[in-house]
């Protein structure tokens, strides 16, 4: 799989337009998700609404209370069920590569004589992890 990557992506030019329509993918997708998550919260927010008319129609009995017991239990669980859509849309991340990043990649996976692919990474001269003790404080 890594070898057909990369040679799809032979070049730098050819990094950046897969690196831009990745990026155009995941904008859409979140623009997506966030007007659906919206279009949610307006309907519980319009079902709530609803919810506090029907119980002062009952209050005052006013009206069927059998049919606005039956509207009131099925905006119910239409709200339930919108609940549930709500807590399984993804949380939107804002992380998006800058232009300027996607081309030092392509820059650095086209390096001559380099394979980025089977080489570890240089180690650093400094500590991996750092230790924070804190005596009598």
């Amino acid at each position: 799989m890594i070898d057909s990557l990369a040679k799809e992506l032979a070049s730098p030019a050819q990094i950046e337009r897969y690196a831009k329509a990745y990026i155009t993918a995941r904008i859409d997708g979140r623009a997506h998700e966030n007007r659906r998550r919206t279009e949610i919260e307006a309907r519980i927010a319009a079902i709530a609404k609803d919810n506090e008319r029907l119980v002062d129609l009952l209050l005052k009995e006013v009206g069927d209370e059998a049919a606005i017991s039956v509207k009131m239990k099925a905006q119910g669980r239409e709200r339930d069920d919108l609940k549930l859509e709500l807590a399984r849309l993804p949380v939107g991340n804002s992380v998006i590569l800058h232009p300027t990043a996607i081309k030092h990649l392509a820059a650095k996976l086209k390096c001559p004589g380099k394979d980025w692919l089977h080489t570890s990474p240089a180690r650093s001269s400094r500590p991996r992890w750092t230790y924070f003790t804190t005596w009598g404080s």
